[in-house]
């Protein structure tokens, strides 16, 4: 196993494998703990649909929460990699053509984002 943590899937595959284990886990883990949970305590209390109903409304908001913070997290990765790829081809040869003035520049001191075209051809 590496030390370093997990590694970035290579291919296509790999990253939809890596989604759907993710999101099996992320939904199985909290429905099957969380209706465990209930399960014992209406069998322990006797009552029997409230605490069964009540772990599955955890479980649901709990995978809503894991859902929506590995998506965000996928949107900020693919958002950093769209611009260092933009960066990296804006420096061999002005390949992309439309890409934001403070990128292009290395600035991060904010300003407008105008976008402007390096081909004046068009």
């Amino acid at each position: 196993m590496d030390p370093k943590g997990p590694q970035e899937p290579k291919t296509i595959s790999q990253l939809a494998l890596s989604v759907l284990a993710y999101n099996a886990a992320s939904i199985l883990g909290p429905l099957l703990g969380f209706g465990a949970i209930g399960f014992f305590l209406d069998y322990h209390y006797d009552t029997k649909p409230l605490f069964i109903i009540i772990g599955i409304a955890t479980a649901f908001l709990t995978t809503n929460f894991f859902l929506v913070k590995r998506i965000s997290r996928m949107i900020r990765s693919f958002e950093i990699k769209t611009i260092r790829e933009n960066k990296k081809t804006d420096n061999d040869g002005n390949k992309n053509k439309n890409i934001k003035k403070d990128e292009a520049d290395g600035d991060d001191e904010g300003g407008d984002n105008d976008y402007y075209d390096n081909n004046s051809d068009d």
